[in-house]
């Protein structure tokens, strides 16, 4: 491991040239959810239908599991979020990190995203996304994709690359930086990914939004767990 720092307009942070993971951001507004001991007491767990949320036992710098086992036919969530507490203003530029690894892939509807959106809402993908985010996702073809909405500008399941599919037990970095909002930029482990699209979510001004990891299933026979490392998130004042 070496340390080294980059910069995006101007703005700067340290990280990992091995790993990618940023370890120190340069910035006013820093929240670095570890997962040592429990959650803080931002995070809200939303569960319905018998998904379940655990944290992992005995393992190094506290890690959590997001889990849809039940492979009866209904309809059934699990997730983590700021209970609609918007308190990240987009226009501040966030960036967010997560460190996870899927334990079990999507199978039959079972669809899995993270990412920063306004509120709450429960429902697929295709008709249940909130009305503004910016979030990776994944359903049972394993494939790793992107989604944008602000309002105006929309970004529906983007292909990343041919290789960004579900790596079963394997950790990756996902980062999503809003530094400019005319041209989003995702990255995982280091690597920039759908370098061909623009992702503009910059129509409308202020809007606030919160962390938010899904899990989702409407109906029929579906399983999908996470496990989650760490989430960071740096953002102006």
């Amino acid at each position: 491991m070496t340390t080294q720092y980059k910069e995006r307009v101007g703005v700067g942070s340290y990280y990992d040239d091995v790993t990618w993971e940023t370890t120190l951001p340069i910035y006013p507004v820093y929240i670095n959810e570890d997962f040592i001991g429990t959650h803080s007491s931002l995070w809200t767990i939303m569960d319905m239908g018998d998904g379940t949320s655990n944290k992992v036992p005995n393992v190094a710098n506290g890690q959590w599991d997001f889990s849809i086992t039940d492979s009866t036919s209904n309809e059934q969530e699990i997730g983590f979020f700021w209970n609609d507490l918007l308190e990240i203003n987009i226009d501040k530029n966030p960036i967010i990190e997560f460190k996870l690894r899927f334990t079990i892939a999507p199978t039959g509807l079972t669809e899995v995203f993270f990412g920063l959106c306004n509120e709450y809402v429960i429902g697929p993908m295709s008709t249940g996304m909130p009305t503004f985010h910016v979030l990776y996702g994944c359903d049972s073809t394993g494939e790793i994709r992107i989604w944008t909405d602000d309002g105006t500008n929309v970004n529906t399941a983007v292909s990343i690359d041919a290789t960004s599919f579900v790596d079963i037990e394997v950790e990756h970095i996902y980062r999503i930086d809003c530094t400019d909002l005319t041209n989003v930029l995702f990255y995982i482990d280091g690597q920039a990914k759908a370098t061909t699209t623009i992702f503009n979510i910059s129509s409308g001004s202020n809007i606030l939004v919160q962390p938010y990891i899904y899990l989702y299933k409407p109906s029929a026979i579906g399983v999908a767990t996470i496990r989650l490392d760490y989430i960071k998130l740096w953002s102006n004042r």
